[in-house]
């Protein structure tokens, strides 16, 4: 039997089975890379909080003005570097 995980990679059912039982489910979260979905949902989730769910000004050229600051303040956040998870257990 086949499955589809996290990112539309396809694979054979027995050994993601084998891979947990050999190296643990940590390790199989990190090689099948499970958990991106929320890393990219929690990066929407700080950008909401600290630039607003929408766009502020009406006219249109106003927008497009407004989106490529955000765009550009988004770029300048991400060369900082990216936030580090890590277990608190």
């Amino acid at each position: 039997m086949r499955a589809v995980i996290p990112g539309g990679l396809i694979v054979d059912s027995a050994g993601l089975g084998q891979c947990i039982k050999e190296k643990g489910i940590y390790a199989f979260h990190k090689t099948y890379g499970c958990g991106v979905r929320a890393k990219v949902e929690a990066q929407f989730s700080r950008l909401k909080r600290c630039l607003g769910e929408s766009l502020k000004t009406r006219r249109t050229s106003s927008r497009e003005n407004e989106g490529i600051l955000l765009a550009n303040l988004l770029n300048l956040w991400n060369s900082f570097g990216r936030a580090e998870y890590i277990n608190m257990a």
